[in-house]
Formats: structure tokens, C-alpha cells, sequence
């Protein structure tokens, strides 16, 4: 019975360690929000920007450049998500301890349809305006290391918001 318990503390203690490890490498923390109404194109949220929120906060004790990246992943099998290696022109700069809320706005590279990648939908259909179909989603938006586009903040469901298309 002992063995048993020992264990069983051994591997609490070690998925402890673990899950502090991956917080510790995260720099930068995410919470996103999409508001009601909900816009089936993704392009909206740029003339729409009060219906799009994602604080960022730096918890690290330096001034980091961040670059977001997004995706948007429906239960009905459509998928969007900003191509790998994009850059935009100019990083976003968050001071030691700070928070910033971005709204559609500041954000609406990441849904320039030329930067986006998609399966269960076509280009075509895409630039047509058709835009997401009916079905729920769940937007994920994550930092990037500017330079590298190494990732610093965690990873799915972190920075992730659910929204319903109807």
C-alpha cells in the first residue's frame, strides 16, 4: 500500500514540476474574446473591432517583441490559421509586466485572407465572401518571439475563445 502511494505522490510531484516548467517558459499570456454578433468572415473583425478583444501580457521582467498568430478550427471540419513564417511589418513592443488589449483593429493582418491558410473551405469560396459556415468555433491566438517566431506563450486552450456561427 505504501509502494502505491509513493508512486502515486512521484508522479504528482513530477507533473507539478512539469506543468511549472512550461508556465515559467511562458513570457507572454493571452485571453481572447469574440462578441456577439458573430461574423461568419473573418475579414469583418477588422471593420468591426469592438467585437474582437486579446489581452497580452508580458509576466517576464524584459521588453519582448511579439508577432500573434491565430486559428480558427470549426467543428464541421473548417479550418483557418495564418500561414506559417508570416511576419508582420512591425512587431508589437510590451514593456516588462505590462498588459495590452488589442481589439479587430490591431490585429487585422491576421486575417488578411492572402495571409491565411485553409482546409474544409476554398479560396475560392473565401474571396467570394462566403466566409465560415454554420457550426461552432474556437479562435486560438498565440505569441510569437518577433525575430525567431519562436512560441512564448502557452499553448491551446490558453488564448482560445469559443463563438457559435448560425
Amino acid at each position: 500500500m505504501k509502494t502505491i502511494e509513493f508512486i502515486r505522490r512521484s508522479v504528482l510531484i513530477l507533473l507539478g514540476f512539469l506543468l511549472l516548467c512550461c508556465v515559467a517558459k511562458a513570457q507572454i499570456q493571452i485571453t481572447s474574446h469574440v462578441l456577439p454578433p458573430y461574423l461568419n468572415r473573418i475579414a469583418d473583425y477588422s471593420s468591426r473591432p469592438e467585437l474582437m478583444v486579446v489581452t497580452v501580457t508580458n509576466t517576464s521582467g524584459v521588453e519582448l517583441s511579439i508577432q500573434l498568430t491565430a486559428r480558427v478550427t470549426g467543428d464541421n471540419g473548417i479550418s483557418a490559421w495564418v500561414k506559417p513564417g508570416y511576419r508582420s511589418p512591425r512587431p508589437i513592443l510590451i514593456g516588462p509586466g505590462q498588459t495590452v488589449n488589442l481589439n479587430g483593429n490591431d490585429i487585422a493582418a491576421l486575417f488578411d485572407i492572402n495571409k491565411i491558410d485553409y482546409t474544409g473551405i476554398s479560396r475560392a469560396d473565401m474571396n467570394r465572401g462566403v466566409g465560415l459556415l454554420e457550426g461552432n468555433y474556437m479562435l486560438c491566438i498565440r505569441a510569437l518571439q518577433y525575430n525567431s517566431l519562436e512560441p512564448i506563450s502557452p499553448e491551446q486552450p490558453l488564448g482560445c475563445t469559443s463563438f457559435r456561427i448560425s
